[in-house]
């Protein structure tokens, strides 16, 4: 049991680190720390990370945009700031209609995914 507190509270502390709102993000939850961690290796898993890339890759621009808007709204419960910022990004090109460097601004999404596994695995 120590170990597994151990692991959480160095995973909240990277979150932190890493410029999340964790503290916001638990007043939601109660201050249930485990079931905090465990949401977040749920999210780490969400399809709407791939199904972004899938319906960028098709040009399936409302697709993308509800992939985004969907991990977005996610992401800021759960305070996860980073995934928050990068997908808004996405969601502000799609409703102005502006498809340009959108491959980039996945990128971003990408770099901020990757850097949640890492975190929470």
């Amino acid at each position: 049991m120590e170990q597994r507190e151990e692991k959480m509270e160095e995973i909240l502390a990277k979150l932190n680190e890493w410029g999340c709102n964790v503290d916001v993000a638990l007043e939601r939850l109660i201050g249930d720390k485990e079931f905090y961690v465990d949401c977040l290796k749920v999210f780490k898993d969400d399809e709407n990370f791939f199904m972004l890339k899938d319906s960028l890759d098709k040009k399936d621009y409302k697709q993308c945009f509800d992939c985004a808007h969907t991990l977005k709204g996610i992401a800021a419960n759960l305070g996860l700031k980073p995934v928050c910022n990068a997908t808004s990004k996405i969601i502000e090109k799609l409703r102005a209609e502006d498809y340009s460097d959108l491959k980039r601004e996945y990128e971003m999404v990408h770099k901020e995914h990757i850097k949640l596994i890492e975190i929470v695995t």
